[in-house]
């Protein structure tokens, strides 16, 4: 969806998914407490202790899994171009300042950052096949493409392995030229 230009993700993880591409707002609505308590117990039949307890827990669970996968808080503002508190701000008003600030040139879609969306793509498309393909799924590999080049990541690997790896990573439709940089897989870095 975000190769076909305009595109409003609401989640947890977009924001860091998305994070290089410039063209990208990312938002950050906070809701007061009495707020949210409200909509789960309207959506979940909840009690108001069940519905705090709930929020508690998922607000943890979110914290750690993006603390795991990302390293990261995601109660850290500067991961956002926009935090908005809707405790005083109705959603009409809300909505009208961020379609303002998605009008800004700041946040068009420029060649070089739709060069970026097909950029992570492509390296996406090749890490799933390489974790679905049976011969290359137990690996934990890294990749980015820029320029035309997919370099992969990864552990030392027998010279029939490395062209497996090569071979299943060339056969993404759009996947030019396939490096492969033994090592350790790298961490995802989140580049700000």
């Amino acid at each position: 969806y975000a190769r076909q230009g305009r595109l409003a993700y609401f989640g947890y993880s977009g924001h860091l998914l998305l994070n290089r591409t410039a063209h990208f707002v990312r938002i950050r609505l906070i809701a007061p407490m009495e707020l949210r308590i409200a909509m789960t117990r309207e959506r979940l039949g909840y009690s108001e202790a069940e519905a705090r307890g709930y929020i508690h827990r998922m607000d943890q669970d979110r914290m750690r899994w993006a603390r795991l996968m990302y390293g990261l808080d995601i109660r850290d503002p500067s991961l956002y171009d926009v935090c908005l508190n809707i405790e005083r701000l109705s959603m009409e008003g809300a909505c009208c300042l961020l379609r303002e600030v998605m009008q800004q040139a700041d946040f068009q879609s420029t060649p070089e950052s739709a060069a970026q969306v097909e950029n992570d793509y492509l390296a996406t498309q090749a890490l799933a096949s390489l974790v679905t393909d049976p011969r290359t799924s137990q690996l934990e590999l890294g990749a980015g493409m820029a320029e035309g080049v997919l370099r992969l990541e990864g552990p030392y690997l027998a010279e029939a392995d490395i062209k497996t790896v090569l071979s299943v990573a060339g056969a993404v439709p759009g996947v030019g030229r396939v490096e492969y940089e033994p090592g350790y897989a790298p961490a995802f870095q989140y580049s700000r």
